[in-house]
Parts: C-alpha cells; sequence; structure tokens
C-alpha cells in the first residue's frame, strides 16, 4: 500500500511525503512497481517539486492540467 502525504511545511509549492505499507501476514517477496499521482491548484506555473521518501528527497516534474 502507498500513498502521498502532503507535508505539515507551508510552503508553496506543497511538498509530499510517499508512505508505503507492507502487507499483513505473508506475502511474496518481490519488487512490485507502482504509478501514485495527485493533484493541487497552482494559480502559477509549477515546474518542479519535492518528494521524499525513505531514500530522501527527490525533485520530480510537474504535469500542468488545465480545467
Amino acid at each position: 500500500q502507498v500513498k502521498l502525504v502532503q507535508s505539515m511545511l507551508k510552503i508553496y509549492p506543497p511538498q509530499y511525503l510517499l508512505y508505503w505499507k507492507k502487507p499483513d501476514g505473508m506475502a511474496a517477496q518481490v519488487i512490485t512497481p507502482f504509478e501514485i499521482t495527485t493533484t493541487f491548484r497552482a494559480a502559477e506555473r509549477v515546474q518542479k517539486m519535492i518528494v521524499t521518501d525513505g531514500e530522501g528527497r527527490h525533485e520530480l516534474d510537474v504535469e500542468q492540467v488545465l480545467d
């Protein structure tokens, strides 16, 4: 189980923390690819954002979606 949680830091653009939880009980010892997304409203164009996981900070490109 994988999820993104917005950081408590009140900065813009928002930063996110990537959390994962091991399955309960017995599970195969394999690496499973995953994809996760999140959205936030932005008055200005955002080029990059920061996601932090167990291996540190990662700067990711932002895909702009117009509604």
